[in-house]
């Protein structure tokens, strides 16, 4: 095909321009300022095969490719339009071989003074080698990429510098670190140093700048930080690779993460030194074991192990066994005294018919002759699976138990006559204690009787002895001389007092003969009965007399008044000089009420304490202070016939506390005539 000889229309270039377009290995054309072309070079004609007149204008056209010719003309009418540079990639028909190539297309627009374009200057520069060769290269990548993305850890190459400066690192490294594989390439903003532990660096770099010197392979083992703070074990393998575009060479390698690896490594571990912890432990229970402990193979029963606890048994050390009949070494009889044959031990049972024993007694025959009692128990241990896979037999020496055991027999046989003998005297003595308890009450009852009839009969003639005395006095008193009157005024006084001891023996006496059956009685109500009954002393002596919260308790409403009486009457009589001050209160303490009356007066030396409640007694005389010496006597036999308790707190001085506890709840059969 010929080819015309360039030509330029009117506007065409100038000369020299011409002459630098011709001899330049591109397409080279120029374009009037409204997208008109006027000019190719010989490059053009020769590389399309069209003619000068073929291409003028919008003429070039035909020779694009199908796919490429409508975006190539809006690029080019959009440059032409807004005057702005062009370029674009597009397809020129070959006419050598009538194929496709690819071109990358330039133009500049050239102005005038003005700034109005006033021409078009463009090239079209062959590329299609070079995009074959990109797309090859970036299917290579492809599946560089897709390999790396499988490959179970992290790819990478660095650079041998003080950084380790990463060329490529694959995306895993995210997973490893927590971080993007972009911080770690050049220009990185982090070195893979950063996410070694500390404690594993100096290792790691003296590892491969080892390996890096000697241009050898290396592995090895260390731990990362992910960005989390978890700590990973990962294991790289990577060698050193000559580079002709650095002075350092460059490092190949790959990490995988090996943390559950380790963690496993690790669990096994401590599984095996639990395990061997529990074999020593084991070791250590049966030699401390007192019993004897055997362990056999199954179903050939061989023993494995014995403790020294054989020793302490039979007298004589582990003896091993290749099976059951090997049990014959171990010597021992029946208690029956029949020798026991080696299928019939514990153990071999346990092997043989999966048998379990507990506690059998047999004989154990000793190197000199002697038998031991000794009680065994056996079993066969299975595994997990439910599978036999061993068995076990202990052997106790009992035979001090033995011994004991039948001394103990011979003890109980003599304590049960001994309890028979006791029971037989103690049925006696209970018997002479009924007899004699009902003689007791019989003699209480006559005293009591006694005691209620003779004071009942004295109060005759005595009130005749006061009659008379009486008489005598009005009568012929004025006729008796001082002394004869004295006599009288003694004998009167003496009769007097003969009788308030009649009274107090009468109201003794009353306390178990006259009563009344126990119900609620209200001490609040009953103490303020009694103050209302002394209060012409009180008021005579100035008393005070405070009453804080009393309970109810359950009692004999009558003798509970005169126990009152008789203690607040105590407290107002034995004063001091000072108005006397009396508290009566009440506490709960168990199943007890706690009454006090404490008064500010004279008290007494608790080494009387007894002696005040004994009839008759006194601690001061009849001139100092009126009374029989009855009244504590009677108010304590109050309080016991209440089952309660009745005693005293004093110091000369300082005053005194009586303390009465009665129960909160009386039996049921207490109360009533007795």
């Amino acid at each position: 095909m010929s080819h015309p000889e360039p030509g330029f229309s009117p506007a065409s270039p100038p000369l020299d321009l011409q002459a630098l377009a011709e001899v330049l290995p591109q397409i080279v054309w120029t374009a009037n300022p409204d997208g008109g072309l006027d000019y190719y070079n010989a490059q053009w004609f020769e590389y399309t095969g069209m003619t000068l007149e073929e291409t003028q204008g919008w003429g070039w056209g035909p020779v694009l490719h199908p796919d490429d010719l409508q975006l190539c003309l809006d690029r080019w009418q959009q440059a032409v339009a807004t005057g702005e540079p062009y370029e674009i990639e597009y397809r020129f028909r070959r006419a050598a071989d009538n194929t496709y190539r690819w071109h990358l297309g330039r133009a500049r627009p050239l102005h005038d003074e003005a700034g109005a374009v006033i021409k078009w200057i463009g090239t079209c520069t062959d590329i299609h080698d070079q995009k074959l060769a990109l797309a090859a290269a970036d299917e290579r990548e492809q599946r560089f990429r897709s390999l790396v993305a499988n490959v179970p850890g992290v790819v990478y190459r660095c650079v041998c510098d003080a950084d380790w400066t990463m060329v490529f690192v694959s995306d895993r490294v995210a997973e490893l670190t927590g971080f993007p594989a972009r911080e770690f390439m050049a220009p990185a903003t982090r070195t893979f140093a950063s996410v070694i532990h500390p404690d594993d660096v100096a290792f790691v770099e003296e590892t491969v700048n080892r390996a890096v010197q000697g241009g050898q392979s290396y592995e090895l083992e260390y731990r990362v930080q992910h960005r989390s703070g978890e700590i990973r074990w990962v294991h790289e393998r990577g060698s050193p690779v000559p580079s002709a575009h650095a002075a350092a060479p460059w490092l190949d390698g790959v990490i995988l993460d090996v943390t559950a690896r380790k963690q496993a490594e690790q669990e096994r571990q401590a599984l095996l030194e639990q395990v061997q912890a529990e074999r020593t432990l084991l070791h250590d229970v049966l030699e401390q074991m007192p019993s004897a402990v055997w362990l056999a193979e199954v179903p050939s029963g061989k023993l494995l192990l014995g403790n020294k606890g054989i020793r302490r048994l039979w007298g004589h050390a582990f003896v091993p066994a290749t099976g059951i009949s090997g049990y014959a070494e171990y010597r021992g009889r029946h208690p029956d005294g029949r020798p026991v044959e080696p299928h019939e031990w514990p153990l071999a049972r346990a092997v043989e018919t999966d048998e379990v024993v507990t506690e059998e007694e047999l004989d154990v025959v000793w190197p000199d002759g002697t038998l031991r009692r000794a009680a065994f128990s056996a079993a066969p241990i299975y595994s997990a699976q439910g599978r036999k896979v061993a068995a076990v037999v202990t052997g106790t020496d009992i035979s001090e138990r033995k011994r004991a055991e039948q001394e103990i027999r011979d003890l109980n046989s003599d304590l049960e006559r001994r309890v028979e003998a006791r029971t037989q005297a103690l049925a006696a003595s209970e018997a002479s204690l009924r007899a004699f308890a009902r003689q007791l009450e019989l003699s209480n009852r006559e005293l009591q009787d006694f005691a209620y009839v003779a004071s009942h009969d004295l109060q005759e003639p005595l009130r005749k002895v006061q009659a008379f005395a009486d008489r005598l006095s009005s009568r012929y008193g004025e006729a008796l001389n001082d002394e004869g009157r004295d006599y009288l005024a003694r004998m009167q006084n003496a009769a007097g007092r003969m009788q308030q001891l009649i009274n107090d023996l009468l109201s003794l006496s009353r306390i178990t003969t006259r009563v009344q059956p126990f119900a609620p009685v209200d001490l609040q109500e009953l103490v303020r009965g009694t103050l209302s009954d002394l209060e012409v002393q009180i008021q005579r002596q100035g008393a005070q007399v405070r009453v804080g919260p009393l309970p109810v308790v359950v009692g004999d409403a009558t003798q509970l008044g005169q126990l009152m009486q008789n203690l607040i009457g105590n407290a107002l009589k034995f004063r001091r000089e000072a108005p006397p001050v009396v508290e009566v209160q009440a506490q709960r303490e168990g199943d007890f009420w706690r009454i006090e009356v404490q008064d500010n007066g004279l008290g007494f030396d608790e080494k009387y304490l007894d002696r005040i409640f004994t009839p008759f007694q006194r601690l001061h005389g009849r001139g100092t202070f009126e009374g029989t010496g009855m009244g504590l006597t009677i108010c304590r036999k109050i309080v016991e016939r209440h089952g309660g308790t009745l005693t005293a707190r004093s110091a000369p001085g300082e005053g005194s506390t009586f303390i009465a506890r009665l129960p909160v709840r009386q039996p049921a059969q207490t109360g009533g005539t007795e």
